[in-house]
């Protein structure tokens, strides 16, 4: 994980996670995907190309409000 800083508006802070996207049936993945979504994170987005042959699935967690410089 790695806070990604404010928004592109400044209004809003996020942390991110890259783990093995859902559509591999990997039951270790699934039970990593569950952990990250009982913490606050949500699926954003399966990609693929990242990783070649595994899909990448890009979890964030909102942070909060951030000051606005």
């Amino acid at each position: 994980m790695r806070p990604s800083g404010t928004s592109l508006h400044g209004l809003s802070a996020s942390c991110r996670s890259k783990t093995l996207g859902a559509s591999d049936p990997s039951e270790e993945y699934a039970r990593t995907r569950r952990f990250y979504q009982a913490r606050g994170f949500t699926p954003l987005e399966e990609l693929d190309g990242i990783w070649p042959g595994n899909p990448c699935l890009l979890m964030v967690e909102a942070l909060g409000r951030a000051a606005v410089r």
